[in-house]
């Protein structure tokens, strides 16, 4: 038998190869043994990890912990990792890029954003969400599932919000000569505005009478009336004056009080003005002698509600 250096490098080894060896088990007798069974007990006796898997995606130990198989993370030529189930990060998550979701992300507790960050679809807030930076609506917002209609706004229900008709507020002064005429020529307070009605929520009055002592103008009874009505008509929707806070032209009396009326509930005209005037549409008597000078400002605070 020649020396075993002598004997040619086998290159191409296959599981068919055999190598010379001692069978401890057997009287330690020389026996041939192949390369495929020599593997298999190889793997076996020292627990050596086998499997298979493919490419560009990352292994998974198996059920029996020695095997080695695919997982549901994937890893590219370019690094990109991708995840095919749900993920679950029980510590805290750091991104130093950009985040995109083609679907729905669920925070459950604070979330956090310390830059921009962009929602292109619809996005629905359960919790308490603060907004510390600018925020740019693309769209809609809705409450409630409403999206409010134009000009309305968010306002408070104490556990919720709700899109209102804006509250705005209007205020004139009528002239000493448009007093005098103000049973016959009502004086329009706000002008039409196409498609919308007008809701008075409130209005405050106050004169400034500047005529002499026995200087007064007579009302005969009537009552101041805000409303979109030019004719007083009892069930349309307006703040009634009592007569005694209408401009006098006297001295006086009151100072600087001012009267604060409350609407009653009544009908309302689309396309209509909002006008000031008098009850029994009668212009102020000036009796002969006197000269009653007088100012009065009011102030209305309404909506304007859109009508269909």
């Amino acid at each position: 038998m020649a020396r075993i250096k002598t004997y040619t490098l086998d290159s191409n080894i296959s599981l068919g190869d055999k190598l010379v060896g001692t069978d401890a088990d057997d009287n330690s007798i020389t026996k041939n043994y192949s390369i495929d069974t020599l593997g298999d007990g190889l793997i076996s006796l020292k627990n050596i990890i086998t499997g298979a898997g493919t490419l560009n995606a990352i292994p998974l130990w198996k059920p029996d912990g020695t095997k080695l198989g695919n997982s549901n993370i994937g890893q590219d030529v370019s690094g990109n990792i991708t995840v095919g189930v749900n993920l679950t990060v029980v510590d805290d998550l750091s991104v130093e890029g950009g985040v995109v979701a083609e679907n729905t992300i669920t925070v459950g507790g604070s979330g956090v954003f310390n830059g921009p960050a962009t929602f292109n679809d619809n996005s629905a807030f359960y919790g308490d969400t603060v907004f510390e930076g600018e925020v740019d609506f693309q769209t809609s917002v809705t409450a409630n599932g409403v999206a409010g209609t134009a000009g309305q706004v968010l306002s408070s229900t104490g556990n919720n919000v709700q899109w209102v008709d804006s509250i705005e507020t209007a205020q004139i002064t009528l002239t000493n000569a448009q007093i005098q005429t103000l049973g016959t020529a009502p004086v329009e307070i706000l002008p039409i505005v196409s498609g919308y009605i007008y809701q008075v929520l409130g209005a405050t009055t106050q004169s400034n009478d500047s005529g002499g002592l026995n200087d007064e103008y007579d009302w005969q009874g009537q009552n101041g009336v805000i409303s979109w009505r030019t004719t007083n008509l009892p069930d349309a929707h307006r703040v009634e004056i009592p007569n005694g806070q209408l401009p006098s032209g006297g001295t006086s009396i009151g100072g600087l009080e001012a009267y604060v009326g409350t609407p009653t509930a009544g009908s309302s005209r689309v396309n209509s003005r909002l006008l000031v005037g008098v009850t029994g549409n009668t212009d102020p008597i000036v009796n002969i002698g006197e000269t009653p000078i007088a100012t009065w400002t009011i102030t209305v605070t309404y909506r304007l509600i859109p009508v269909n």
